[in-house]
């Protein structure tokens, strides 16, 4: 868009010389003013921020379309109220909301995941890819849904949310009773801020 506006300036250059040659060296020569081609993009941005003013990203997301996992309280509360026990993270770091920056071993970070499904199956299950959508995942990455790990059938991961029944938990998915799961230390921590700073 500079050009332009550079385009318009050298344009104006005869009218200013023809001008020049009318009113003499002696008077002040008028200039023409580039056009201030940005105002509307920066009208238009201002409009877009006093219409979001107030307004954040979960106002936008229908809890009836999210599954909330309490990280303290071992639970997947589906959408329809129903209960699932769940786990997160490895060991003594396991379902504490303490260690969520610890890759491997602790439990998924409270965020917001977008589900969708995993293109090959994971050791046998048709696991849930878990895609950060809102929230500060501190660098981790490949979180999923899935089963109890098959060693030993614990109730631990690394960093995935794993379930005692995951069949019921993937046929809510299927059956479209949700797409997104919000992790949370604790319900009363429903709030998932975007922290990345």
């Amino acid at each position: 868009m500079k050009w332009l506006a550079g385009a318009a300036f050298y344009m104006a250059l005869p009218l200013v010389a023809a001008q020049a040659a009318v009113v003499g060296p002696s008077t002040p020569l008028a200039l023409p003013s580039t056009p201030d081609v940005t105002a509307p993009f920066e009208a238009a941005a201002d409009w877009v921020s006093s219409s979001l003013a107030g307004y954040t990203y979960s106002d936008a997301l229908p809890e009836r379309a999210t599954a909330v996992y309490d990280i303290s309280a071992h639970v997947v509360v589906l959408p329809d109220g129903s209960r699932l026990e769940a786990h997160s993270g490895l060991a003594e770091r396991a379902d504490d909301p303490r260690f969520v920056r610890e890759r491997m071993r602790g439990a998924a970070p409270p965020a917001l995941y977008e589900l969708s499904p995993r293109k090959y199956l994971f050791h046998g299950v048709a696991a849930l890819k878990m895609t950060p959508i809102l929230g500060n995942v501190f660098g981790r990455t490949g979180f999923l849904t899935h089963t109890y790990m098959l060693r030993g059938r614990r109730p631990e991961s690394n960093g995935c949310v794993v379930f005692r029944d995951y069949d019921a938990f993937l046929r809510a998915y299927r059956d479209g009773r949700f797409q997104r799961l919000r992790v949370v230390p604790a319900v009363g921590d429903m709030a998932i801020r975007d922290n990345r700073a």
